[in-house]
């Protein structure tokens, strides 16, 4: 099967969002002759039903074209369960359809991906009289992800859970609370992003990837109630230290001794003050 361009319509009333996909499924149906399918923005669309289905169907390399970064948007399509070539667009980077339209033509995407047997004059199907409810969930980069099962232990509202393989996958996306972007922050790896956040590196911006800091690394082990694998220490409620002493830089606590070059230096306070803050959010969301 040739090559097929999805259009993942904004969720907004915006009627400049609307044109802008309007000229994108002309652009690519008549230049470059190919089917393309308008849905609903994939993001938001349920797990089941037929816009899935739709999707499901396709056999063959995907042009998606949405209002997402690249990265996570094609996470969202693997998640549905394909598997095919795929190149994600981001239709906001560009300034106008016609540059999406050209990243496209001169991309290597475009010039190793199969076309259709003949030329399409329009749109294939156009799906967008239905009203989806916005919905906030984590995608992960399967690439990136090394199965730490990190988020699994820490996630509070069971989010996540293994699956036939011992692997750890979003089961229950909806149990997620808006704005909570907690998971995405202790993930070693920077596989677990939030498409809608404004941080880049949580939304899987081009460029950016999410690295754990210390004090997200010091929620992880609060929540977990695990010791720190490198010095070994559990977080204390009230726990402090003093000017000059050693921080691990792993779980970001105090460690006996001077500091040692190269460690983190902060002002002497409780360093259990922000984590607390954080952990008492987290716990008000559930």
């Amino acid at each position: 099967m040739g090559t097929t361009v999805v259009i993942s319509c904004t969720n907004s009333d915006d009627p400049r969002m609307r044109m802008k996909e309007d000229v994108l499924a002309l652009l690519f149906s008549r230049r470059a002759k190919l089917p393309v399918l308008l849905m609903p923005h994939i993001y938001h669309a349920p797990e089941e039903g037929r816009f899935r289905q739709k999707l499901a169907a396709i056999d063959g390399p995907i042009v998606l074209l949405s209002w997402l970064n690249p990265r996570p948007a094609e996470w969202v399509l693997r998640w549905y369960g394909l598997a095919g070539p795929i190149l994600a667009l981001n239709i906001a980077a560009y300034e106008n359809p016609e540059a999406c339209f050209a990243a496209f033509t001169e991309s290597e995407f475009a010039r190793e991906a199969p076309g259709a047997p003949e030329c399409i004059p329009d749109a294939e199907v156009r799906e967008i009289d239905v009203d989806l409810a916005d919905r906030w969930y984590p995608v992960v980069d399967r690439s990136r992800c090394v199965n730490c099962k990190q988020c699994l232990q820490f996630c509070l509202f069971g989010v996540y859970e293994l699956d036939d393989d011992g692997k750890v996958f979003v089961r229950n996306p909806d149990n997620c609370k808006p704005g909570c972007p907690a998971c995405s922050r202790i993930c070693p790896r920077g596989a677990i992003m939030f498409p809608l956040h404004e941080d880049g590196a949580i939304a899987g911006a081009p460029g950016k990837l999410m690295v754990p800091d210390a004090k997200a690394k010091a929620m992880f082990y609060e929540r977990t109630k695990r010791p720190c694998p490198v010095c070994g220490s559990v977080y204390k409620p009230g726990q402090k230290r003093a000017a000059g002493t050693a921080v691990c830089a792993e779980c970001g606590r105090p460690i006996d001794g001077p500091s040692a070059p190269g460690q983190s230096q902060q002002e002497a306070r409780n360093p259990g003050d922000d984590l607390d803050s954080l952990i008492d959010d987290l716990e008000r969301l559930r």
